[in-house]
């Protein structure tokens, strides 16, 4: 029986403003959250509210186990509580992770891999987040980059997924719909849709990118867009830029120009030691069209990234984009936001930090109407410690 572990950990003392001041759109507080050694390698990491106190919360796992840390709501008290949702056998490698209610039943469970046991598991949530969550193997195969999306408009929550075809072989190759049935804690529930052959590397993404109202997939210079089947091998490949020519390659969609059209970002996730860029294509009236505009955001970059968020980090109406290198790049470990200058023309590059992160997440923590990032390393270099960097725009 796993126990909650009600160990506050209190805010580092005098935390330090990552550059700029509290009147600097730019500047971040640095929080510590845990620096007692959580896990030894955080492989996955996510974001709900676990408890329901409608405070959005952070998790992560790693070889073994999996850690969520309750939000104190920034009122009366900044500290957070750590309570430990599963653990288990090393032998897992917990990754690709992502977080929702499942079961339909008002709380946020969580879907994650296992890196060395090639399957997808769900842990569910107890209830408020309190006391052990149980460990459902939903099968095989594995993941690495993982969506949630009610794709047949049935009500529940199906699942898409990626392996990583750098480090998992053939099967990253290939993208998987997980269309959920009567019990989703069962694995001969769960119906598989297989798109084959979708190239090498790895990563990739959702959104909708013609504005139909149905949920696409993006991986490199390429779109699918949904067919309203199911069936990812239904839907139509649209290759928007021939001018990226980089497979392992984290997307993400945002109208970055305001014109309400949805855009693509591009940056490269491996593999070190290449160089590459970060740039984003600009969709035409008709995004089924190829050779969308291609912008630079920063010409070269190292083929080391692992997150990509793109949000109104100054909140002055446009899309910024933030990545970060991974901790085994080459020094300096770049953690930056490129601030949108206007209609993504030009950007204004600001480091956070130099010590590297990996799959960092983004919401507004405390309420105050900006974008926080909760980060961590992964641990290939050491310890790892977990973060939030509370942005200080503070626009109400």
């Amino acid at each position: 029986m796993n126990k909650t572990i009600l160990l506050v950990l209190t805010l580092l003392i005098g935390a330090t403003n990552i550059p700029g001041s509290a009147q600097d759109p730019g500047s971040f507080k640095q929080i510590t959250i845990d620096d007692k050694h959580p896990l030894r390698s955080i492989w996955a990491k996510g974001k709900g509210d676990f408890n329901g106190d409608g405070h959005i919360d952070f998790m992560i796992g790693g070889e073994g186990t999996v850690i969520w840390y309750e939000n104190p709501g920034f009122k009366d008290t900044k500290t957070w509580t750590r309570h430990i949702a599963y653990s288990g056998p090393t032998s897992i490698g917990f990754e690709g992770t992502v977080c929702g209610d499942i079961d339909n039943d008002g709380d946020i469970d969580i879907i994650i891999g296992g890196y060395y046991t090639h399957v997808i598991y769900c842990l569910e949530n107890p209830g408020k987040g309190q006391g052990s969550w149980k460990l459902h193997n939903l099968g095989g195969p594995k993941t690495d980059a993982t969506y949630l999306h009610d794709f047949d408009n049935d009500g529940k929550l199906d699942i898409i997924t990626r392996a990583s075809e750098l480090y998992s072989g053939g099967t990253g190759r290939d993208i998987f719909i997980w269309k959920q049935g009567n019990n989703p804690f069962n694995a001969s529930d769960w119906r598989r849709f297989r798109r084959n052959d979708i190239g090498t590397g790895e990563h990739f993404n959702i959104g909708d990118v013609d504005s139909d109202g149905k949920m696409d997939f993006i991986v490199a210079n390429r779109w699918y867009g949904n067919t309203g089947k199911i069936n990812p091998s239904e839907w139509t490949e649209n290759v928007f830029t021939t001018a990226w020519d980089h497979t392992s390659t984290f997307p993400f969609m945002a109208d970055i120009n305001k014109d309400g059209r949805n855009d693509i970002v591009l940056t490269p996730t491996e593999k070190y030691p290449k160089m590459y860029k970060t740039a984003w294509y600009e969709a035409p009236v008709d995004p089924a069209q190829g050779n969308w505009k291609g912008h630079i955001i920063d010409e070269k970059v190292q083929c080391i990234t692992h997150s990509i968020g793109v949000y109104d980090f100054d909140n002055n109406g446009t899309p910024d984009v933030f990545t970060a290198e991974m901790e085994q790049s080459d020094d300096p470990d770049e953690v930056r936001i490129y601030f949108n200058n206007g209609n993504g023309t030009s950007w204004t590059k600001k480091i956070l930090s130099s010590k590297g992160s990996h799959w960092n997440q983004f919401a507004d923590i405390d309420s105050d109407g900006d974008i926080d990032i909760f980060e961590a390393n992964h641990g290939s270099q050491g310890p790892p410690t977990v973060e939030l960097w509370e942005n200080q725009s503070n626009p109400k």
